[in-house]
């Protein structure tokens, strides 16, 4: 089953509500797999990773996708991507690398 997934510049478009509303279908998507997506607490606008999502492992609390020397740094599409396994040349998506750490490792890309 093919899943649409928005570009970055379509969900920058959305208003708060429908951007919530496809955070919590992304959190859904997560749940489904033991998975939880973690956003970032920074509050300062101008740090790398405001904003920005990551994939926890429920079972473990391993990072299992991230982008970021903090441990974040996915925007929603890439944790979306992430988690129904597309492929760069799948639908819309991200030029972005995900970094999957190795043993719990958080690998900067």
């Amino acid at each position: 089953m093919a899943s649409s997934i928005p570009t970055q510049e379509q969900v920058d478009g959305m208003t708060q509500v429908d951007r919530k509303v496809y955070e919590n279908k992304i959190r859904r998507i997560a749940d489904r797999q033991q998975l939880r997506v973690e956003k970032s607490r920074r509050r300062d606008p101008n740090a790398s990773d405001f904003g920005t999502y990551r994939v926890v492992d429920v079972r473990t609390g391993g990072v299992v996708a991230c982008e970021h020397h903090t441990g974040y740094g996915l925007t929603l599409t890439d944790v979306h991507r992430y988690l129904i396994g597309a492929d760069d040349d799948q639908e819309a998506g991200s030029d972005r690398d995900v970094t999957v750490p190795e043993f719990g490792r958080i690998d900067t890309v």
